[in-house]
């Protein structure tokens, strides 16, 4: 693995985003990360993960500069395994706390919002929340539903049509994130949290976590086939490729 790194603790292991310093989302991070994940999935000696990732840059989402060059097959299959990384996420039945220590927009916040439990660092200069909106790429169906699952249907409604970024308390108040701490200490306020979780009934915990997504999981659960047709087709209409291009440029500089 170059790009996802693990380290096993007594009973739990921390997976960290390791792409470089701002961690942006390819094709080769979601691969890693959906092996990672299903490793630890079959550990018995495992029974929770903690997701995390740079200092400063939890990850700030999908890498547009590189998915701007993939070829229309190639944008398909992402957005595929994408979904799929997403899925497995919602339905991993041990427990996972997310330690968002920095910038964690749009596939940022994808990737934390399946979690359990997240902690964020508490400096107004992150960031969090799904601007798909506002940077022109399409939110798929599983993303808004777990959105409204963690925000509720009105607010996740609001802040996705608005493309609004949060800082860690405007997260905190809606409910996204469930602690901020001082950026030094999100890693070691997660390995606390984790230890805490782990006092009680293990079975009971992953039988109640079962129950309580049962019915998120089961609207989740349906053929992405015409979802990733719609996406492409979007993906290369010519005013969303002239934004995205923008964009580019922009992170290019």
């Amino acid at each position: 693995m170059s790009l996802i790194s693990l380290k096993k603790k007594n009973e739990y292991a921390i997976v960290k985003l390791n792409r470089g310093r701002a961690n942006p989302i390819n094709h080769e991070m979601v691969n890693e990360l959906r092996t990672v994940i299903n490793r630890i999935e079959k550990d018995e000696n495992l029974k929770g993960i903690i997701l995390t990732g740079q200092p400063n840059f939890f990850s700030v989402g999908l890498d547009v500069i590189e998915l701007y060059e993939l070829n229309e097959n190639q944008i398909k299959i992402f957005f595929k395994d994408l979904g799929d990384l997403f899925l497995e996420l919602i339905t991993f039945q041990k427990i996972h706390i997310t330690a968002i220590n920095g910038y964690a927009p749009a596939g940022g916040t994808l990737l934390a919002i399946t979690s359990d439990y997240r902690i964020m660092a508490n400096d107004a200069k992150f960031t969090i929340g799904l601007n798909e909106v506002s940077v022109g790429v399409p939110p798929t169906q599983r993303i808004i539903d777990t959105y409204s699952f963690v925000l509720g249907t009105g607010i996740a409604s609001k802040l996705t049509l608005q493309g609004s970024l949060l800082s860690p308390e405007e997260a905190y108040k809606y409910g996204l994130i469930d602690k901020l701490c001082d950026i030094n200490n999100v890693l070691i306020c997660a390995e606390k949290k984790m230890k805490e979780m782990l006092l009680g009934d293990y079975k009971v915990y992953r039988f109640a976590k079962k129950k309580l997504r049962s019915e998120l999981i089961n609207k989740l659960n349906y053929n992405t086939k015409k979802e990733i047709n719609e996406i492409n087709k979007l993906w290369w209409d010519p005013i969303i490729r002239k934004r995205i291009k923008k964009l580019v440029n922009k992170l290019k500089k």
